[in-house]
């Protein structure tokens, strides 16, 4: 039996907004109702602690198991992955079927009790991807409805191939061979669909929903898409791959740095599992990188890659390579 993790529920009050005679501006991310209250704990039962302590560390939201209150998340053994679409009150399901344990897809679905709509489902995707609807199955397309503005709000957050609330290129497909999804910038097709966990937009995002008001005094000018973080406003949450305490330094890791482009070629080199973050900086020229060799699993969502930024928009997750292949970019 085929477990499908892209399944949305949505509530009778969510429902309500689709009747094109209603003048209702609520929109699903900011709709007081269908938000979680702020500087409160948000009861459960039944959870992957870890995936709930990812939200806590990440952001403001705490969780207290049991908690008081008749508004609760219940975490439940149901036939597939799916959740309800912000807080719809009293005792609200998130099914976590056999094969939906993983960090990514419990965190998807958390996501969207907590009012995330899928990313594919903004108002401005179709600068982004291109859906196939030829490949769609019948009885899905459902799953595929551009949200208007009036229901969507991006809260100034630049659309993210590589958030955990998009679907992957095989989404709800006729069979494995075709694809549902196609990304506009082809090099991102193993980009979407990403399951090992929210990206720094996602993090981004649920902050700016719930913890904005913790350092609303900070005067910490973050740098490159970087924000104070609602856990300690002395310091700013930064872009994977960058670091410092206002984000224009380069993350550490083991085996990354800061390197400068020459008309010689510098090469890396580097075996083994290990997470590495370089910067190319160029003076106004056009940077060339030959990738010659990467010995990657191939799957249809990059597991494990070699990602480029190649725009000052660090925030974005970049392309995802994990064959041998050849570009240029600029910075």
């Amino acid at each position: 039996m085929n477990l499908f993790q892209f399944r949305i529920i949505i509530a009778r009050k969510e429902r309500q907004t689709n009747n094109p005679h209603r003048r209702n501006k609520r929109k699903v991310i900011t709709g007081g109702i269908y938000r979680w209250p702020k500087n409160s704990n948000i009861p459960y039962e039944f959870a992957a602690s870890d995936t709930l302590h990812f939200w806590q560390r990440e952001t403001c939201i705490r969780w207290q198991e049991d908690g008081p209150g008749f508004d609760r998340i219940v975490f439940f053994r149901g036939s597939g992955c799916y959740s309800n679409v912000g807080k719809t009150g009293g005792r609200q399901e998130i099914s976590i079927g056999y094969g939906c344990e993983n960090r990514g897809i419990v965190t998807h679905e958390i996501g969207h009790s907590l009012g995330f709509w899928h990313e594919q489902s903004r108002p401005d995707r179709d600068q982004y991807i291109k859906l196939q609807s030829k490949y769609i199955a019948s009885g899905t397309e459902g799953n595929f409805v551009k949200r208007s503005y009036l229901e969507i709000e991006n809260m100034g957050i630049p659309f993210d191939l590589g958030s955990v609330m998009h679907y992957g290129p095989n989404a709800f497909s006729v069979d494995s061979n075709h694809t549902t999804i196609e990304t506009v910038d082809k090099r991102y097709s193993r980009t979407i669909g990403q399951r090992y966990g929210p990206s720094f937009i996602d993090v981004k995002q649920m902050n700016r929903l719930y913890c904005n008001q913790n350092c609303a005094a900070s005067l910490l000018a973050c740098q490159n898409g970087g924000y104070p973080d609602p856990n300690n406003c002395q310091y700013c949450k930064c872009p994977i791959g960058l670091g410092g305490r206002i984000c224009t330094d380069v993350q550490p890791s083991i085996c990354g740095a800061e390197l400068f482009a020459t008309n010689v070629w510098q090469q890396l080199a580097y075996k083994g599992s290990r997470k590495c973050y370089w910067r190319i900086r160029a003076n106004n020229t056009r940077i060339r990188i030959e990738i010659e060799s990467v010995n990657f699993r191939c799957d249809i969502t990059c597991q494990a890659y070699v990602e480029i930024k190649h725009n000052s928009a660090f925030e974005q997750t970049g392309f995802r390579i994990w064959l041998l292949f050849f570009l240029q970019i600029c910075t």
